[in-house]
């Protein structure tokens, strides 16, 4: 043993008299981490050891080598995924049944259950066939076109609580027969170009656009753009009397009618599919039809027979009157944006529509107080606030 000691020393220059027995066990401390580190370069993911590694037999070694081998390890992979997301941890199985967990056997189908990925009272799992985007993240999803319309207005609700398709066929119906009686001679033009033309032109710009927001269709919506803006320019160009005015007015509005008729002119500008409602409904247009709409039910509906003899007028009246008041309420008309003129348009629009209620249900007494509330809120309107043109 001397003998060994000696050339163990003379080896490793080391001193005869210097215990060697600590170096002995650090060589053999070392020989075992050779074994066991492998030297192999970090996981490129942060999954975790895959079942391949998992399953290979390892060298025996001491508990505290092995130990001290997997921390190794694990902060060599902490090091290269520094920049990783970090995987979620998998929540703790519950209490089972034959394999089943204990909060889904009482499903009609606890297999099924069991086996869907999704967590019961969880978030959705991710479709196995989404694809990660180019940066290696999460698949977003596509953003909306340019030429996809934009959301109606959810202050009040969609437009399809206001009014109906088929109201809206049935006033756009109307608007093209007196716009066509109106635009039939230079007199009958002179005589209707402010009261009838301007008005009819901005409520049928402004239902053309809610047209395009609403579910139901109509023949011509694919159209709706062009109805729009076509109405919108008539409107302009009756502006003034006699022939000037009237020819143009004329051009336009068989554009009009050849559109809504389903025969569109060739080379018709295309028209952009949602533009705000300032920029081409005239709000005074459509505060004039709105006038006429509660004018109609104020004078003429005085008891209740008539009441229910006018029952469908009544509702179709009411409903154009919460529709236009909505359209009104568009904060880029000139104080649309003020806070107060906001809660008007609010409570106008409740208003009108509680008088379309009190049709429906056969209330009288409903309707005088609704149509009294409708009054009262125009009055304090324009006690507050004066409109332009616009």
């Amino acid at each position: 043993m001397r003998d060994l000691r000696v050339e163990f020393l003379a080896t490793f220059g080391g001193s005869a008299r210097r215990p060697v027995w600590p170096c002995v066990v650090i060589a053999a401390i070392l020989s075992a981490c050779a074994w066991g580190c492998g030297g192999g370069a970090a996981p490129d993911k942060a999954e975790g050891t895959s079942s391949e590694t998992a399953a290979a037999p390892k060298p025996a070694a001491s508990t505290e080598v092995a130990e001290a081998d997997k921390s190794a390890q694990d902060e060599a992979s902490d090091s290269a995924d520094a920049n990783k997301p970090s995987p979620k941890k998998k929540a703790a199985k519950g209490p089972e049944i034959d394999g089943i967990p204990l909060d889904v056997v009482w499903y009609d189908d606890p297999l099924g259950v069991a086996a869907d990925s999704t967590a019961v009272g969880g978030a959705p799992a991710v479709a196995a066939t989404s694809k990660p985007s180019m940066g290696g993240g999460a698949a977003s999803a596509p953003a909306p076109t340019p030429d996809e319309p934009a959301p109606a207005a959810s202050a009040t609700g969609g437009w399809q609580d206001l009014i109906s398709g088929e109201l809206i066929a049935a006033e756009t119906k109307k608007i093209k027969n007196r716009l066509t009686d109106s635009l039939s001679t230079v007199g009958k033009y002179n005589g209707n170009y402010k009261e009838v033309i301007q008005v009819d032109a901005a409520v049928l710009s402004a239902l053309a656009q809610v047209l395009q927001q609403h579910p139901d269709s109509l023949t011509w919506k694919a159209d709706a753009p062009s109805v729009r803006d076509l109405a919108s320019e008539l409107g302009k160009k009756a502006k003034g009397l006699g022939q000037a005015s009237y020819d143009p007015s004329k051009e336009v509005f068989d554009k009009l009618d050849g559109v809504l008729g389903g025969n569109k002119p060739p080379g018709l500008e295309e028209s952009p599919p949602q533009l705000p409602f300032g920029e081409f409904a005239s709000r005074m247009g459509l505060m004039k039809r709105m006038q006429k709409s509660f004018d109609f039910m104020k004078s003429n509906i005085q008891n209740e027979a008539t009441f229910k003899k006018e029952a469908e007028t009544i509702q179709h009246e009411s409903a154009l009157l919460a529709t236009l008041t909505k359209v009104t309420g568009a904060k880029e008309y000139p104080g649309g944006d003020e806070e107060e003129y906001q809660q008007f348009i609010k409570d106008l629009v409740a208003a009108s529509q509680a008088v379309n209620a009190a049709s429906k249900g056969e209330s009288f007494s409903g309707f005088q107080d609704s149509i009294s509330q409708v009054q009262k809120l125009c009055d304090n309107c324009h006690q507050a606030y004066r409109f332009g043109e616009n």
